[in-house]
């Protein structure tokens, strides 16, 4: 099973956490002003280089949301993809996850209805009042898939859904970095023929009795009836940043997005799922005695994964640049800010970094 299939099993939000590396440091913010997206034909920001030996590092950074009505056309980025020999996805990570072929199957019905609450319990009956009512507010503003079965989800799914459609109803794009731009990019690379690498973390996992494991997850006690009514105090006001951010992508505004801090994840209800992941707390839950080691071995195997992101990207890179003189690469904006993220062991290994 893929990535997406260990989020709903173990919650450890894989791809989210491939992207994050670590607190980014930021001036401070900027006013919120933007509130229409762009639309058209935008560039997008200048890119980073990274020099060595008289060989060249393109770098393209990726954000997201974007603009859901943009179109990206970067003529830069065009041409130096056309001079490049190698293309460099951001790195994936990818969770194998070793259940047996009937176990799977019989967990599918299960895996469907991971982020509901147990048989018969209300989303009204887990948060509280002030923020039910809330959520009734915003959900009659922005849902509009699925209906009322979002009532039968847990706080922390019901709150991701919500943000979900939010953003698609406020006209902004998917919020995976790369969702937008790695496509077309790719499109010029097979064009021009040139090299794509793909870097990956592979991570194995064991799961005994998948629907047993997805029956305890439903009954776990998460605290997530704080992050939703979190996540929902603050939806609006971070439609706004991220509207703000969108909109300074587009147009190459590089300042604007150092400036703006994101919206803090340590109140959000993803980060809260991948905490309790990461500190045991979660796999402690869905584990019984007799699998406990797994769930200990589960945790440490994602722990390995996000840690390898940056060594496998910078390993990958550098040995495009011995073979060949130019290469392109996508890194998420988050990631390149970070004062402690690639560019940094790029500067460490010899290479002059020019920002935009």
């Amino acid at each position: 099973m893929r990535a997406s299939l260990s989020l709903v099993l173990l919650l450890a939000a894989a791809s989210g956490g491939a992207q994050s590396q670590g607190p980014a440091t930021f001036a401070d913010p900027a006013p919120v002003i933007e509130e229409i997206l762009v639309t058209g034909e935008h560039p997008g920001p200048a890119l980073w280089s990274a020099t060595r030996d008289g060989k060249t590092l393109w770098i393209l950074g990726m954000h997201a949301p974007l603009p859901a009505k943009m179109a990206w056309r970067s003529r830069e980025m065009e041409s130096h993809i056309t001079e490049s020999q190698v293309v460099v996805r951001w790195v994936q990570l990818e969770t194998d996850i070793e259940v047996g072929f009937f176990a799977k199957l019989a967990a599918l019905p299960a895996v469907m209805a991971v982020g509901d609450n147990p048989k018969g319990v209300k989303l009204k009956e887990r948060v509280a009042p002030d923020a039910y009512e809330q959520w009734q507010r915003l959900k009659q503003k922005y849902v509009f898939r699925r209906g009322d079965s979002v009532e039968k989800l847990r706080p922390a799914f019901a709150a991701s859904e919500l943000r979900s459609q939010a953003m698609t109803k406020t006209g902004l794009s998917s919020p995976e970095p790369g969702a937008v731009v790695w496509p077309a990019v790719q499109r010029l690379a097979k064009k021009h023929k040139v090299r794509i690498l793909e870097p990956e973390v592979r991570m194995s996992i064991q799961i005994d009795k998948p629907r047993e494991v997805i029956g305890r997850f439903r009954e776990a006690e998460l605290g997530d009836a704080e992050c939703f009514a979190n996540s929902l105090a603050r939806l609006e006001d971070d439609l706004l940043v991220m509207k703000t951010q969108a909109n300074a992508w587009a147009i190459g505004d590089l300042d604007v997005l150092r400036r703006i801090p994101p919206p803090d994840p340590g109140l959000d209800c993803e980060q809260l799922l991948m905490t309790l992941m990461m500190n045991g707390s979660l796999l402690n839950q869905l584990s019984t005695s007799e699998t406990a080691d797994k769930a200990d071995r589960a945790r440490l195997e994602f722990e390995r994964g996000l840690e390898a992101v940056n060594e496998i990207w910078l390993s990958t890179v550098e040995d495009a640049l011995r073979e060949h003189s130019s290469v392109f690469a996508l890194v998420p904006l988050g990631v390149l800010f970070d004062a402690n993220g690639p560019l940094r062991a790029l500067r460490e290994r010899g290479f002059v970094v020019v920002e935009p």
